[in-house]
Formats: structure tokens, sequence, C-alpha cells
């Protein structure tokens, strides 16, 4: 409605219309994605955290619940099923398979995953698997970050790329 007023061409109208219709779902997918790297970025911090509660002698379903209740919003997800499972006497691996199936993670269901294994395997094994645990979902995280700083790269190169020649046609006419 601003371009209309300005008096400015239908095509810009267009133009400008469709970026806008464009901007929330683009803005919404931002978001998600951000929310799913934060979400992820706790891993490390959780493990770190479960490592030290079973080294100081706790049992693996509590101090995941622990461990989880303190590393964020998504995680103390994970705490309060973990409790409501406990409750209704639901066995530590069945909760977090349900937990795994609800989230659809890749990174949250291999931790999972692995937790279950670890519980039913038990004993010294316990800190060996969560320590292999940690540094492979700490290399998966560096990996993910390098592969999106590079594809920012990519993109940022693209759209410039593609935008110079249009900047180009329009500052020409200006400067005669």
């Amino acid at each position: 409605l601003t371009a209309i007023s300005l008096g400015s061409s239908p095509a810009v109208v267009a133009a400008l219309g469709g970026a806008g219709l464009a901007a929330p779902p683009l803005v919404a997918a931002a978001r998600a994605r951000r929310a799913v790297e934060e979400a992820a970025g706790r891993w490390p911090d959780f493990l770190a955290a479960l490592r030290g509660r079973l080294s100081a002698g706790e049992a693996l379903p509590e101090a995941t619940a622990a461990a989880a209740a303190g590393a964020g919003d998504h995680l103390a997800r994970l705490a309060r099923r973990l409790a409501e499972g406990r409750a209704a006497g639901r066995p530590f691996a069945e909760t977090l398979a349900a937990v795994r199936a609800e989230w659809a993670d890749p990174l949250a269901d291999r931790v999972l995953t692995t937790l279950a294994a670890a519980a039913g395997i038990g004993g010294e094994r316990v800190g060996a698997v969560l320590s292999g645990l940690a540094a492979s979902v700490a290399d998966e995280l560096r990996l993910r970050r390098a592969h999106h700083a590079a594809l920012t790269e990519q993109r940022l190169t693209a759209g410039v790329a593609l935008g110079a020649p249009w900047a180009l046609l329009l500052v020409t006419p200006a400067t005669h």
C-alpha cells in the first residue's frame, strides 16, 4: 500500500507484495531452525552433567532426570517425562522410547537410544559408553556448525551474484 501511495509502478508493488508475503514463513522457519540448533547445543552439557552424577554414584535413571532438569527447556521436558514414567511405574527404557518418538530428532534419538542401552548393560561400562557418546555428539555438532557456515557463505555469494547485475542496472541510468 505504501508503494502504491508513492506512485510506484505495478511491477514494484507486486515485487514488494511478494516479498512481504514470503517474509513470515521464512522468519518462522529460521526461528524453528534456531530452536533445533539451540536444543542440540545443550546435549554436551547434559552428557557432562550426567557423567558427573554417575561418577558420584547416582543410578542412571535418576542421574538422567537430574541432568536433564538442569540443562534447559528442551531437556527439562525429558526430566518431567522421566518423573511421570517413574511415578506410573514405566521402565526407564520405555519412557526414553516414548520421548524419542515424540521428539523425532536424530541427535536426541541417538543419545536416548544409547542411554536406554546403557541402562540395560549397567555396570562400569556405562561411563565408557557415555564418554564415547559425548565425544561423538561434540564432533557431530562441530560438523553441523561448519556445514552451516559453509552453506551460509555459499548462499551469500549466490545472493550477491544474483543481485549485483540488477544493482548495476539500476545505478547506471542514475549516474548519467
